[in-house]
């Protein structure tokens, strides 16, 4: 954790899969991380179950890792990258937290990036930075617009497809 520093582990809701160490028993009491998540939250939402099976999930500070988050898929494709993160936390709030807090979140985010599309167009101009910062917000609109549509994202890239 950046933001937290310290010396005694302490309990946390959540830890990355680049960070995540276990032991196998727990792996076949919990069962393995969810599929139904391509790429994202899939770890959140294993360690809500482990914490629902009345488990802690412990981060350790003493414990370094460095994970370069976003390294090649962001900068492979960062619209894209942006689309596979949204969809999968529109998945993660319907399966923890319900279809009605999963709709309150999914209209905030759209609103967001609407807002952030317009604010970035007129510095679009200023350069090949923005252009881009802008694009991925356009694309991450658009993706909204068209009702978050399940093709598209991550996947195809990862099975060697375009997309």
């Amino acid at each position: 954790s950046r933001r937290r520093r310290g010396e005694l582990p302490v309990d946390v809701e959540a830890v990355r899969g680049a960070a995540l160490f276990l032991r196998s028993e727990l792996l076949r009491r919990v069962g393995p991380l969810p599929e139904a998540y391509f790429f994202f939250l899939e770890e959140t939402d294993w360690c809500w179950r482990v914490r629902a099976a009345g488990l802690r999930i412990v981060h350790l500070p003493a414990a370094r890792v460095v994970h370069l988050s976003g390294a090649s898929s962001a900068r492979r494709s960062p619209a894209l990258t942006r689309i596979e993160y949204h969809r999968s936390l529109y998945r993660f709030f319907v399966r923890r937290r319900g279809p009605v807090r999963a709709a309150v979140v999914w209209m905030l985010r759209f609103g967001k990036s609407l807002v952030r599309a317009l604010l970035l167009a007129p510095l679009a101009l200023a350069s090949p930075r923005q252009r881009t910062r802008w694009r991925v917000q356009r694309a991450l609109f658009a993706w909204h617009l068209r009702g978050c549509p399940r093709g598209g994202g991550l996947a195809p890239l990862a099975r060697g497809g375009g997309a």
